[in-house]
């Protein structure tokens, strides 16, 4: 089963959100309503509630201390190409602002010196000028110290061993005390790869990679809480 964010549709809560484990796997019982009521006397429903889920990801995560070095180095191989590639992005766009910071300055001193030199002239034609670019100016310096500030913080987005060992950790706190959907939703994505669940009870959770070699084995054993 894997991981969806739904809306619900009837009742009183209709209009929100949950989230749920839906299995696509066509040749599972649950996809067979005969096959289902034969063996369990009822249809199977084709979605878990991830609150039936969650206590297993919090048991899981409590019991991710393993293989720490090699989890980390992996997570770091995993994301450092893409953090190089946005670096280059990041950089790219630095260049670029610099050089309309300097065409924007350069336009708006034309301009300064245009009215100080013909002033009837530069009020006729050109009236505006000095503002705009002075507006200009300024939404580029912004561009700057936000790309700058971009820059900065993916020169630190390889994350020591200590740093990710908290990043599996804030997992965890936020599983437990976010009432936010969308954050939940980014939590589970990012850990569970997959899983097999029975009548509202785990029975198997894969984690992704690197996480899958934190905990002692990558497929528990049968749970449910």
């Amino acid at each position: 089963m894997t991981f969806q964010r739904t809306k619900i549709q009837r009742g009183k809560n209709a209009g929100s959100w949950q989230l749920t484990y839906y299995c696509r796997n066509k040749e599972c019982i649950r996809h067979k309503d005969d096959e289902a009521i034969r063996v369990h006397g009822k249809k199977l429903a084709k979605s878990v509630s991830a609150r039936f889920i969650t206590a297993h990801i919090e048991w899981t995560l409590r019991h991710m201390t393993a293989n720490v070095l090699e989890a980390h180095k992996q997570y770091i191989d995993r994301i450092e190409a893409r953090v190089a590639i946005n670096k280059d992005i990041a950089k790219r766009k630095l260049t670029e602002a610099k050089t309309e910071l300097k065409h924007q300055k350069d336009m708006y001193s034309k301009y300064q010196t245009f009215q100080v030199e013909d002033p009837e002239t530069y009020k006729k034609h050109h009236t505006g000028k000095l503002e705009f670019h002075q507006a200009q100016v300024n939404a580029v310096n912004a561009t700057i110290t936000a790309t700058q500030k971009e820059l900065d913080d993916l020169r630190k987005a390889l994350p020591t061993r200590e740093e990710f060992v908290e990043l599996v950790h804030s997992y965890l706190k936020t599983i437990l005390e976010t009432s936010d959907l969308i954050e939940e939703d980014a939590v589970y994505r990012e850990l569970v790869l997959n899983l097999r669940a029975g009548d509202n009870s785990v029975s198997v959770i894969k984690l992704n990679p690197p996480y899958d070699m934190m905990v002692d084995f990558s497929e528990n054993a049968s749970w449910s809480g």
